[in-house]
């Protein structure tokens, strides 16, 4: 064995990588690259594997361990302790080297979230405003119900207080009880509004077939309320 530049250590860190490319070699090398593992890594004598049964088997397997046992040992005389990458599955909890800064990544996770409070005003903000939103029907509890109803399926939570009322406005030509039968639908369907293209046409059917269950009776008046 040859001695290379070197400071001997008490211990090394044998890697699975290394037991599972020696458990594959005969059981008469397995012994020679152990010695050679543990004689490079704790005293730095490069071994040599002249007259070892399968020779070109045993250096092959030696050419994939020394860099490893090299690259540690370089973290060895740096002062570091080596290890498993901070965060690993290997180093859950996060352990670095001696005088290691911590990482730019590892202190925007651990910051507090400036946001939170943002979001909090945002929501509050929204809450707010929805007392200032003007109800075509205020005093129908069905209406104020089925509205309410409404207001939390999931299209519907996050729109702002000007897209609230300007569904409401929407809504406001209509008597209350086909505005009730839009929202209802809207509920069901999961739409993200309550009146469409079709709404005009769909409403002027919804008038004639109330004027047909009430026959000789004249439209009725809805005061002031669309009529098509």
């Amino acid at each position: 064995m040859n001695s290379e530049n070197s400071k001997e250590r008490d211990s090394i860190l044998f890697y699975r990588s290394f037991y599972e490319s020696i458990s594959k070699c005969p059981p008469e090398t397995q012994l020679t690259l152990y010695n050679a593992i543990f004689d490079y890594g704790l005293n730095r004598n490069i071994p040599t594997f002249n007259g070892v049964p399968n020779q070109p088997f045993v250096e092959a397997i030696w050419c994939g361990i020394r860099p490893q046992i090299d690259a540690n040992h370089q973290k060895f005389i740096n002062g570091c302790k080596g290890g498993a990458p901070t965060g690993s599955k290997n180093n859950p909890d996060g352990r670095r080297g001696k005088n290691k800064p911590r990482t730019n990544q590892e202190l925007t996770t651990n910051k507090p979230n400036d946001n939170d409070n943002d979001n909090d005003n945002v929501s509050s903000s929204r809450k707010s405003g929805e007392k200032d939103l003007t109800l075509p029907y205020p005093d129908n509890a069905e209406f104020v119900n089925t509205w309410n109803e409404l207001r939390q399926q999931p299209k519907w939570r996050r729109k702002t207080v000007t897209a609230l009322q300007k569904s409401l406005s929407q809504l406001g030509p209509y008597p209350v009880e086909f505005v009730i039968e839009l929202m209802n639908d809207a509920i069901a369907g999961g739409y993200q509004g309550v009146v469409f293209a079709d709404t005009p046409e769909r409403f002027r059917k919804w008038q004639q077939s109330h004027q047909n269950k009430q026959p000789g009776k004249t439209a009725p008046d809805y005061g002031g309320c669309l009529v098509v």
